[in-house]
């Protein structure tokens, strides 16, 4: 491996290490505050070919709209004892921690407990009284980054979301084994029965406002090959914090759907690298690995009094510590460009993954241990497929841009909800 640096295989055990975490596939695969897909300055390396990043700022906005959302679940019903089943398929957003909800076990622990008393449980052990809930769920956001490059190799970083999240068409569909009786008197206002006995608002916007954000340093070198294949590889490191600057939005602790603008008060730290080979002069392929590990906070948070609940319809809050699992992010991409980069085309498939989380509760509100049985609690996993263009232009009137346009179709997950998007890009320098 003559003329590679050595920090090229530190890089790649770094990397290695990274993967080898990652468990088969298993809330949101929306972009991360920062992507290194989505940093076209990082992509089209600028500051091989210029000096516009050594001494100005750049500021760069990206937007991302949902097309399409599905939920992808790995238990078929929710509210019932015994009914879990190691798979994956795909369902109803409303439905991503479960294809169907017992209506009785939603009130269990909730506000007014005597609704769920009208009608007989058996403990948890029947699946009469099902529902699957349907709706529209929409999911976008706008990020802004501000980015300063100290030299030509490190620069300090600041990527802020807004989301604004988007419940539409809500409905509700009987399962089998209901009775009569529970078809006359429940069903028909099964909607409203939510809102009135469990608390629960029923509402077309569920939240908006800014989301957790993250603060990177990061480092890239170029090394250039004289090989009739391989002409350059490219290593990147980043490493920063993850601020929970989204937790003075109000939760959509009250609606049918609870959705935290990130992971909901914790701060975190965030590393991760990737390797670049340039074949040809005009082909690229890489790989991408990024993590967060967070650390716990303190909240009053919605969760489990009762084992017959379910996660979508609970009422029950209480302060409690919150342990997150470990965010995980993993790409590998092709791209081809012309000599110069001031043209790039991108195909890549990103993998996502949280860890299973810990909550801990005060046993004069509720065990712990029924807490933990949520499903929001689980580790959740995402799949997609990203394609993209981007262009750099430069002239002496507007100075230099970066602008690109991409479209990320989810296929595939774990109790998830999966969005397909499209989404528009723009950097300007200062």
């Amino acid at each position: 491996m003559k003329g590679i640096p050595l920090i090229i295989f530190i890089f790649y055990f770094f990397l290695v290490m990274i993967i080898q975490i990652f468990s088969e596939p298993q809330h949101s695969n929306m972009s991360a505050p920062y992507e290194w897909l989505s940093d076209y300055q990082a992509l089209f390396q600028l500051q091989q070919f210029s000096d516009v990043n050594l001494k100005h700022f750049s500021l760069q906005v990206r937007g991302e709209f949902s097309v399409a959302s599905n939920g992808f679940i790995s238990e078929q019903i929710e509210g019932t004892i015994g009914s879990g089943n190691d798979w994956s398929k795909k369902v109803n957003p409303l439905s991503y921690l479960g294809e169907f909800q017992n209506a009785i076990a939603s009130f269990y622990g909730s506000r007014n407990t005597t609704f769920a008393d009208q009608y007989p449980f058996f403990g948890g052990n029947t699946t009469n009284y099902c529902y699957s809930p349907n709706g529209k769920v929409a999911i976008n956001s706008l990020i802004a980054a501000v980015e300063c490059w100290c030299n030509e190799y490190f620069k300090i970083g600041w990527y802020l979301p807004y989301y604004w999240i988007n419940l539409s068409n809500v409905s509700v569909v009987e399962s089998r084994g209901n009775s009569s009786y529970f078809e006359a008197q429940l069903t028909p206002n099964l909607l409203s029965s939510f809102q009135k006995n469990g608390g629960i608002a029923i509402t077309n916007e569920l939240v908006n406002g800014i989301g957790d954000s993250q603060v990177l340093v990061s480092w890239q070198r170029n090394f250039f090959e004289e090989r009739a294949v391989i002409r350059e590889i490219t290593c990147a490191a980043r490493l920063g914090g993850y601020l929970p600057t989204g937790k003075s939005v109000a939760n959509i602790q009250d609606t049918i759907l609870k959705i935290p603008l990130g992971f909901d008060s914790s701060w975190g730290i965030s590393y991760g690298g990737n390797i670049q080979i340039t074949l040809s002069d005009i082909i690229d392929v890489g790989v991408v690995a990024d993590c967060t590990n967070f650390f716990g906070s303190y909240a009053v948070r919605y969760l489990y009094n009762d084992i017959r609940q379910t996660s979508l319809l609970e009422s029950f809050s209480a302060p409690s510590y919150l342990d997150p699992g470990m965010k995980e992010e993993f790409s590998v991409y092709l791209s081809g460009h012309n000599p110069y980069r001031s043209f790039l085309l991108t195909l890549a498939y990103q993998y996502n993954k949280q860890q299973e989380s810990t909550v801990t509760v005060n046993p004069f509100y509720s065990p712990s241990i029924i807490a933990n049985s949520s499903r929001f609690y689980e580790a959740w996993t995402t799949h997609h497929l990203i394609a993209q263009i981007a262009g750099h232009f430069e002239n002496d009137f507007f100075g230099d841009w970066l602008g690109g346009a991409f479209i990320k179709y989810g296929f595939n997950g774990t109790r998830s909800i999966v969005v397909s998007t499209i989404g528009l890009s723009l950097s300007a320098f200062f």
